[in-house]
């Protein structure tokens, strides 16, 4: 999805993403490692020391200042983030 985001999310923003992740999570029910205990999110709340009642994609668009292709690139440097560390690879 990183490389052609406006295929699966019509714009580039972090905001449809976050919108793309919710029907995901509906889809699969939390059968997926990425969104059940110690996925992604998990790891996200705890490495940004945010209360699980938090929103992940507005708190990166604050950080962005409402850039959502900013916010979206650092969605995707956070995955990153989390599965080197999930994995071990670089």
């Amino acid at each position: 999805m990183k490389p052609r985001p406006g295929m699966f999310l019509r714009e580039r923003k972090i905001s449809n993403l976050a919108f793309f992740i919710t029907g995901y999570m509906i889809a699969v029910e939390g059968e997926d490692d990425y969104f059940g205990e110690d996925g992604f999110n998990d790891w996200f709340y705890k490495k940004y020391k945010l209360h699980p009642g938090n929103v992940w994609d507005i708190y990166l668009l604050e950080k962005a200042k409402g850039d959502e292709k900013k916010a979206l690139d650092s969605y995707f440097r956070c995955l990153k983030k989390y599965y080197q560390e999930k994995t071990g690879k670089q």
